[in-house]
């Protein structure tokens, strides 16, 4: 799991760049992309997620808190033509897993 700082408002080419270091840096190791716009001041947008999966193989995935965002990065995804290669969507809180995993998949 990657999370992005808290600490800091990254702008979407500094989290293109910082996971594009981080997977270069580990390869082989398969990464998940934590989204936290709820709680931090970075927002990663669905464009930028398409960038990072056509730069980065080893994403495979992203954790989004806010439940009503997945579907935005499913439908970039889908519009830029990628095969999923397994990617994997997860949000939400603990309360509310089986309702997004039996309702919707993620």
């Amino acid at each position: 799991m990657l999370g992005f700082t808290p600490y800091q408002k990254l702008t979407q080419r500094d989290a293109e760049e910082y996971v594009k270091a981080v997977t270069a840096a580990v390869p082989g190791v398969p990464v998940f992309l934590y989204n936290n716009s709820g709680r931090q001041p970075f927002d990663l947008e669905p464009a930028t997620y398409v960038r990072i999966l056509r730069a980065c193989p080893a994403v495979v995935g992203v954790k989004e808190v806010v439940s009503t965002h997945v579907p935005r990065f499913q439908a970039a995804v889908a519009a830029a033509g990628l095969t999923p290669r397994g990617h994997m969507y997860f949000s939400g809180s603990d309360a509310d897993f089986i309702e997004q995993f039996t309702e919707h998949g993620f």
